[in-house]
């Protein structure tokens, strides 16, 4: 893209950088008044430090501040970003070729048919776009997958970026490739997954164990060996059996149902971190091809993380999904002047690549594999 088309996008938004101003002015009078009582704060917990009922409580405080000024910060850049953004995003559409969509333009059961992610019941969309190139229809979405504990609490079993295109290839069977020891409906058990759970029980149950019997004098026969043996065994293998036996016996269950196998390719390099599942491993091998593998680690660097994975399914669809903890597709930031443009070539870049994919995969050709 020229460096007039950014320099355009640039004018047209550069009235928005007195609000940023003026948002920033008061978040730095907030934090003036915040850093004022802490200094009263650690004044006070020095006087009192030999008054440990007192320096505890002032202690207690002073933290207290520091994370409400670190949430302050954070809080209002963050709903900066997302304001401007929404005002701006008419102009980007202009420019990028691009849709705003608001609501989730792809369904719960494409995600689910997928078979990337682990057992999921909601699906939160922060940010999305849609948009249409080479004749292939691409979705993006920011979006946050949950479930719900036995306990009704919001577990997240995927946070990131979720793209999918509809292409004009014809595949016949499912495939997918996914990192090893990844969560997704292959490899994680239903949401539940028993190495995180038992292995650090088991490990806590037995120091627990080890530090009573040494409290207490040691081990002095066979009997109370056998003892300490089963005050382990018998809580875990109750624990197995009531929690981890019928995940298990679903996950044997969609398994078979899949009927998926695992198939490797020629690239030692690929193989080492990823695994492939498909229901044709003849097709899988026309699908991932060398330059789809080249293509896919360099997404890696691109997007800053190794948990990249991806599904070829329901005959004209692929889903690529890529995990990350913070915000994609940023357009400015509190602490920048909107006339600075590294944010809009970065948005700008992003979108791209997302697009770049279609190119190299050759999403657009009708010809079959």
């Amino acid at each position: 893209m020229e460096e007039n088309i950014f320099d355009s996008i640039l004018k047209r938004i550069r009235p928005f950088e007195i609000e940023r101003r003026k948002v920033l002015a008061i978040l730095i009078f907030r934090e003036i008044i915040v850093f004022t009582v802490l200094f009263f704060l650690i004044k006070c917990f020095i006087l009192c430090k030999y008054d440990s009922d007192a320096a505890v409580w002032f202690l207690v405080m002073i933290f207290g501040v520091l994370y409400y000024s670190f949430y302050d910060i954070t809080h209002t850049n963050k709903l900066f970003k997302k304001d401007i953004k929404l005002k701006v995003i008419y102009i980007l559409q202009d420019f990028f070729n691009i849709r705003g969509i608001r609501k989730s333009s792809v369904s719960k059961s494409q995600l689910m048919h997928s078979n990337l992610f682990p057992y999921f019941e909601e699906v939160n969309v922060d940010d999305g776009y849609s948009g249409c190139h080479n004749s292939v229809d691409y979705s993006i979405l920011e979006a946050k997958l949950t479930a719900k504990s036995p306990k009704r609490f919001d577990i997240t079993t995927f946070k990131g970026l979720i793209v999918l295109y509809e292409f004009n290839k014809n595949i016949l069977k499912d495939t997918i490739v996914t990192r090893k020891n990844d969560d997704n409906i292959r490899q994680n058990l239903h949401g539940l997954n028993v190495k995180r759970i038992f292995v650090p029980l088991s490990i806590m149950m037995s120091l627990i164990v080890i530090f009573a019997f040494l409290a207490s004098g040691g081990i002095k026969s066979f009997d109370e060996l056998f003892f300490a043996i089963s005050l382990i065994i018998v809580p875990l293998a109750c624990g197995f059996i009531i929690f981890g036996l019928p995940f298990l016996v679903l996950h044997f269950i969609q398994q078979r149902k899949q009927k998926m196998t695992k198939t490797e390719m020629e690239d030692i390099v690929f193989n080492k971190d990823y695994i492939i599942h498909t229901k044709d491993p003849v097709e899988a091998r026309y699908l991932i091809t060398t330059a789809f593998m080249e293509r896919f680690l360099k997404l890696q660097k691109i997007f800053k993380t190794k948990n990249i994975k991806c599904s070829f399914f329901d005959k004209d669809k692929l889903m690529i999904a890529i995990p990350a903890r913070k915000d994609l597709f940023e357009v400015c930031s509190l602490f920048s002047s909107l006339k600075n443009k590294k944010y809009i070539e970065k948005f700008y870049n992003d979108i791209e690549d997302i697009k770049k994919i279609i190119d190299v995969f050759k999403l657009n050709e009708r010809t079959g594999l």
